[in-house]
């Protein structure tokens, strides 16, 4: 067998290559054009889903809101369907808009799951046909809507990304019982009127009618000439490993008390379902000896190992609980590559339903492991379409049975040629073909389970159970060729390929006119692997495994038949990417295989059972021509419609064929010259040994690429004179010729004008000058023309001179022959002054008011900002002048000013060059008083107000004059009150006594400057203090690490500490992934040096608590911060926190509702929390609060119903917390009274809380009146 590799010329871009031998066919891999055009033959105005197809064109966009049909999230799903085949950068828009895309719907259309503001941005798309909610309608299946039955036993199906807990709730509450939880969904027993609910919640997909498995019941191995590659080719199932699952395997032990056929063929036996692996049926026994007995009844792979999964329970019957894809999972982690499975689904017979899926989707995700279904016993004669689930599934192998060859035995098996009565017969419920092969099933001789019977080690059995196995055996006989001999390892797809393309065509006679295969009771026929193995052994039949296929995309190879006597087959099959049960069409990514005959002739894919043009429905595409004309063959695989994108295939040829062999190539034109920067183009004609053209892409290459390269085309670019070797190969035949580049003669090519875009005056000429330069940029000397392009602004001469004649804007050309510059000239009118300002060097001095300076100042310098009448600067020098010449002078022309006494001048300039000046004579100046420095005032640099009994502090004292510079003079230092504080007298040192506060003043003469002071007592540490007690404190924990708090209650703990300090913000940082409080902060009223905040992630409710927090908790958590009643020293606390927006998703949470209570005398309190911002994953909110203890992060379902929460939302603006623990009133707005709990939590009191409130202060005045009556008193 020789390998067909999709493969492109070396160095083009977007080519998949694979050598696997040296007979390797290239096939060339390329995009269509965009001029090459589809026959599109998908209805772009037709969705189908199973309950419905949907008309699109006659609602074009659904603009109804989804709150009609689903209340529990804020996402939720939709079908989005494009107006053609869905392009990639249509796919990639749609993700772009933050679109979670759930699968592929045909015809061209997604379910996605999105918000209502994303949708309506998704309905703008230019390509968007239609959007349309997934009605809860859609997911209930036909056999449940029909049912009578009152009570019903269905499947609920959930979204892969949802959570199943709020569906476990629903089902619970509707009084449903939950028999099996599977990965993605529940077996259920419910009311059927309840179903409805059920759909509509967002996290359900499908819902459809629940049934359990049921078991599907040598000469096989001569009809299908297993014996004979055995023989010949030593395949015997060596190395591979084969799965089976089934009701059991004999004894259920790999020992002497296992059949002797079987006994060390185990890699591994695993239970389900019964006490123990044994085989309380007999099926089990016997399908695994057809796969690998080595005895008598030999199996079809006697050398490989089995890893047996046994189903059945000790009655014999399969367990109801398969979880599909973990059946497959732990098969496939133990090494087996091809799994058999003689078991099915027998109601919803040809239906695409959640177990075909599953299917699908392992093999979807594990390319290299062949599951193989039998078809199903419920075949007739006369009917079709009773194909069992999940053998439904497109990517498996599914087997019918045809007779044996058992004469003796009588009817059902005396005609090999026949189909059994009872195999199952396709279509499916989407036309797929369905069986893939048949092979022998009725009186299957293999081994029988001695725990059933003692007698006989063989037993006779018949069904399409028997048939499956034997291909499955069959299946690892061709793997092993693939390794053994070619060194592949084959894809599932290529083995099923290689079978079908070897299959034989057997057309039941039975069945009167029924079409060659395929057809939809034999597939593509009866399985025979000396046809596969023997075509590979013979070097006729070529293989192609792995190459992938975007939409538009073709893989293309040519080969050559040789002999008309033999059939040309040619086959392909992708394993398909996973359908949904809710669509009415199983198949996502749609390719197209066609062959093109040497006359021209055009076959497609599948033709006996697709009226015309190309299936629309299989994942298997086969062409077999009877007698195909000798020739060249063009094999063309289109990726037509890929949405799940990209899309691996196999493809098996097979007849008289052989690789396309050239003998000549002829290259044109021969032997060029072209100038540098010049192309060329290139042609190659391929012509066979025969003579005859061949329609084949060379590959292109240059020797010297510094002269010029070469594209895949055969475009030639030159770059540099010199000369070049082109060659064009094609599979080692080359031919070449020599292109040579000379230097271009020098040419014009360039003029640049200059100056570019002037500006002058009406009184002003320019000189215009244009470089003239060549295509090397060397110069050329050409004359240019010169011309303007409005003459009333102004004209230009021969030479490049513009005389302006008004003012205005034109346009200057320079040009020679083709080639011009054009810029543009400004003419304005002659500029004068219209603007001065004066400036000075010095910051003492402001221009717009009185200004003092001492007389030690520097000399000042001033200047003139002048602008003419554009804005633009004016070269203008003025004169400078002082009105008083004995306080300073100032330089005429530099204006610098020396100052020589104290007393008030004014700097002034003049006009001294008679430059004209706008309207009246602009005059500006500046007056500024020259002062003798004096003291004036005492700055203190660091007072510090508050002090503890025994603090000192050093205080400092600046005497500052007028200007606010130093002044060297002596301060005293006093104390009002010497009880409280002293301080020496000449150094500033303050000593703190007793409480109580004092006057502290610096002063010389009759200039001080006076403070106050306080000295306080230390913060004592009281556990007696009750604003630290239990939950019902205002604040800070106990310090230490002993909060109160269980220990095993504590899911983490976090510490940090920072430096307080009177009157700063403090924040405190947590970025740990469980704890979600990310950020504590406050005020600080004092001054507290370094104050520890501690927080407790809780795994439950808080211990110091007595209830759970109300609504749906996120979080329960401790914080403290610092020591008891440190609650006193600080003011406006807040917390940030993160919700996950999962959590808010699965738990249907209103995420307005999302607050953070505190728990504060004795019951919880909400508090004020406002929603910051949000990414991703996650919503960030802060909470302002009055103080520190036990928190939880709540929030409201969606469907929970308004209730009166009169503590909601506590007011903590600056009205209410600026003394966090002051009592404050204030008033609501209907007039009850808000009172604070002391500690900032507001407490609400509405009419009903008032109503009950009385009735309890009645109940305790009566109580005490008893009491007091009893007591006598």
């Amino acid at each position: 067998m020789s390998a067909v590799s999709f493969a492109s010329e070396p160095g083009v871009e977007n080519r998949d290559e694979i050598n696997t031998n040296n007979s390797q066919i290239n096939f060339n891999k390329y995009e269509k054009e965009g001029s090459e055009t589809y026959k599109d033959d998908i209805r772009n105005d037709k969705v189908f889903l199973k309950r419905k197809t949907i008309d699109t064109d006659s609602d074009r966009i659904e603009t109804f809101s989804t709150s009609k049909f689903y209340t529990d999230s804020t996402q939720k799903y939709y079908i989005v369907q494009f107006d053609g085949i869905i392009k990639q950068k249509w796919k990639q828009q749609l993700e772009n808009k933050v679109v979670n895309i759930i699968n592929y719907i045909p015809n061209n259309a997604y379910l996605v799951k999105m918000d209502g503001s994303t949708k309506s941005g998704i309905e703008q798309m230019e390509n968007v046909q239609w959007v349309g909610v997934f009605k809860p309608a859609y997911k209930i299946s036909d056999q449940i809507s029909n049912s009578e039955k009152a009570s019903v036993n269905v499947t609920i199906n959930i979204f892969k990304s949802s959570n199943i807990s709020p569906v476990v709730e629903k089902v619970e509450k509707l009084n449903g019982s939950i028999l099996q939880k599977y990965r993605n969904s529940l077996n259920v027993v419910i009311d059927k009127k309840n179903i409805s609910q059920i759909a509509e919640l967002n996290q359900i997909s499908y819902i459809q009618q629940y049934t359990e498995p049921t078991l599907l019941n040598n000469k096989a191995r001569q009809i299908t000439n297993v014996s004979y590659v055995e023989t010949c080719y030593n395949l015997n199932g060596d190395g591979q490993v084969i799965a089976v699952a089934d009701s059991g395997i004999d004894s259920g032990a790999d020992n002497e008390t296992m059949h002797p056929d079987l006994n060390g063929s185990f890699k591994d036996i695993i239970n389900y379902a019964g006490s123990d692996a044994a085989d309380h049926n007999g099926h089990g026994t016997h399908v695994t000896g057809t796969v690998t007995g080595n005895g008598s009844a030999r199996g079809a792979a006697p050398k490989s190992d089995i890893v047996f999964q046994a189903l059945g329970d000790d009655d014999g019957n399969l367990t109801a609980d398969i979880n599909i894809y973990r059946l497959f999972s732990e098969a496939y982690n133990k090494s087996a590559r091809i799994h058999t499975n003689s078991w099915g689904f027998v109601s919803e017979l040809n239906d695409y339903g959640e177990h075909a899926k599953s299917v699908d989707e392992f093999m979807w995700d594990h390319k290299d492991m062949l599951i193989l279904f039998a078809a199903g016993n419920e075949g007739d004669t006369e009917d079709n379409e009773s194909i069992s689930r999940p053998s439904t599934a497109k990517n498996c192998l599914t087997v019918g049975a045809t007779e044996n060859n058992r004469s003796s035995m009588g009817y059902s098996s005396d005609d090999v040629d026949e189909i059994a009565y009872f195999s199952s017969r396709g279509p499916t419920n989407d036309s797929r073909i369905k069986p893939d092969v048949v092979a022998p099933g009725t009186n299957i001789l293999s081994t029988k389970a001695n725990i059933t019977s003692a007698e006989n080690d063989y037993t006779y059995m018949s069904g399409t159970s028997m048939a499956t196995p034997h291909v499955a055996g069959t299946a690892s006989l061709v793997r092993q060729y693939y390794m053994d001999n070619l060194s592949v390892t084959p894809s599932a797809s290529l083995i099923k390929t290689t079978l079908i393309n070897g299959a034989y065509d057997i057309t039941p006679v039975r069945y009167g006119d029924l079409q060659t295969q395929p057809n939809y009771v034999q597939g593509w026929g009866r399985l025979d692997v000396e046809k596969s193995i023997k075509s590979i052994q013979k070097g006729n039949i070529y293989y192609s495994d792995g190459v992938k296929l975007n939409t538009r995309e073709v893989a293309e190879t040519k080969i050559y038949v040789n002999n008309s006597s033999n059939p040309l087959k040619v086959t392909i099959g992708w394993t398909d990417y996973p359908g949904e049960s809710y669509s009415s069409k199983a198949l996502i990514n749609d390719l197209d295989l066609t062959v093109i005959g040497p006359n021209g002739t055009d076959y497609y894919g599948n033709s006996e059972v697709v009226t015309s043009g190309h299936d629309r429905t299989n994942n298997i595409e086969e062409i077999d021509i009877m007698n195909p004309d000798t020739g060249v063959y063009t094999i063309k695989v289109d990726g037509y419609n890929v949405p799940q994108n990209p899309q691996p295939f196999s493809m098996v040829i097979s007849g008289s064929i052989e690789k396309v062999k050239i003998s000549s190539i002829e290259i044109s034109p021969q032997n060029p010259t072209i100038y540098d920067n010049q192309t060329v183009l290139f042609n190659a004609d391929i012509y066979d040994k025969n003579g005859n053209k061949i329609n084949e892409t060379v590959y292109w290459s240059s020797n010297n690429t510094t002269v010029g390269t070469i594209n895949s085309t055969g475009y030639f670019t030159a770059n540099v004179s010199g000369t070049a070797n082109i060659t064009a190969n094609k599979d080692g035949t080359s031919n070449s010729t020599t292109v040579t580049v000379e230097k271009q003669p020098p040419e014009l090519t360039n003029i640049n004008v200059t100056p570019l875009d002037p500006i002058i005056y009406t009184n002003q000429t320019l000189d215009f000058d244009a470089n003239t330069t060549d295509q090397y940029g060397n110069e050329v000397d050409v004359n240019v023309n010169w011309s303007v392009g409005n003459d009333s602004v102004g004209n230009i001469n021969d030479t490049g001179t513009f005389t302006p004649n008004k003012t205005g804007i034109t346009n200057i050309t320079a040009k020679n022959g083709s080639i011009k510059d054009v810029t543009n000239i400004t003419v304005k009118e002659i500029p004068y002054l219209d603007y001065a300002n004066i400036t000075v060097n010095s910051t003492r001095i402001n221009a717009n008011q009185s200004s003092i300076i001492p007389i030690d100042n520097p000399d000042l310098k001033f200047s003139l900002l002048t602008k003419d009448q554009y804005g633009d600067p004016y070269s203008f020098e003025p004169e400078w002048y002082s009105n008083n010449t004995t306080v300073g002078t100032i330089n005429q022309s530099t204006g610098v000013f020396e100052i020589n006494d104290t007393g008030l001048t004014k700097i002034y300039w003049t006009n001294s060059t008679n430059d004209t000046i706008t309207g009246d004579t602009i005059e500006n100046n500046i007056t500024f008083d020259i002062q003798e420095r004096k003291f004036d005032a005492i700055k203190i640099t660091n007072v510090v107000s508050e002090f503890r009994p025994g603090n000192t502090h050093d205080f400092n004292a600046t005497p500052v004059d007028q200007f606010g510079d130093g002044y060297e003079v002596i301060v005293n230092w006093t104390s009002s009150n010497l009880d409280v504080g002293t301080i020496n007298n000449s150094t500033g040192v303050f000593n703190a006594v007793n409480t109580g506060s004092t006057n502290i003043t610096a002063k010389n003469g009759s200039i001080n400057n006076t403070f106050t002071i306080d000295v306080v007592k230390d913060e004592v540490e009281s556990s007696t203090d009750s604003s630290s007690s239990g939950s019902s404190g205002s604040g800070g924990g106990a310090g230490g690490g002993n909060t109160g708090e269980e220990y095993e209650n504590i899911k983490e703990e976090l510490v940090q500490q920072e430096y307080v300090n009177y009157g700063e913000q403090v924040s405190y940082e947590f970025r740990t992934k469980e704890n979600k409080i990310k950020r504590v902060q406050f005020e600080a009223k004092k001054t507290a040096g370094k104050v520890e905040t501690r927080i407790e992630v809780l795994k439950d409710k808080s211990a110091l608590v007595d209830e759970n927090a109300p609504d749906k908790v996120y979080q329960n958590m401790n914080i403290w911060v610092g020591k008891a009643g440190f609650n006193n020293n600080i003011k406006n606390a807040s917390i940030d926190f993160d919700v996950e927006k999962s959590w808010i998703e699965e738990n249907d949470i209103n995420e307005s509702t999302i607050k953070m209570c505190r728990y504060h005398d004795d019951k919880w309190n909400k508090l004020q929390t406002q929603k910051l911002t949000e990414n991703e994953t996650v919503i960030k909110y802060r909470a302002n609060t009055p103080g520190f203890s036990p928190f939880a992060i709540t929030g409201e379902n969606i469907n929970k119903q308004d209730i009166n929460t009169n503590s909601e939302d506590s007011e903590l603006d600056g009205s209410n917390h600026t003394s966090i623990n002051d009592n404050q009133t204030t008033k609501t707005a209907n007039n009850t009274t808000m009172q604070s709990s002391g500690n900032g939590d507001v407490i609400g009191i509405g009419a009903w809380d008032m109503s009950w409130l009385i009735l309890a202060i009645i109940s305790i005045v009566v109580s005490i009146s008893i009491y007091i009556k009893k007591r006598g008193t």
